[in-house]
């Protein structure tokens, strides 16, 4: 997992059309890439304010190991 105070310097290099999963646990992220890949695959754009906000609600959460 990413450190919390790296994270926050990256956030000002971020530009409007960018976005971050570093902050996610490994397989929450693996699991958060289909849904760019398959809308690449499709032509389709990303809204990378909603990606934003959903890494932000997704990073505050925590998963069980296996």
């Amino acid at each position: 997992m990413a450190d919390a105070a790296w994270l926050d310097e990256q956030a000002p290099f971020l530009t409007v059309n960018q976005f971050s999963l570093a902050p996610l646990e490994p397989a929450v992220r693996a699991e958060l890439l289909f849904a760019p890949a398959a809308r690449d695959e499709w032509g389709q754009r990303l809204d990378p304010t909603t990606v934003r906000q959903s890494v932000a609600v997704l990073a505050g959460h925590r998963i069980a190991s296996a």
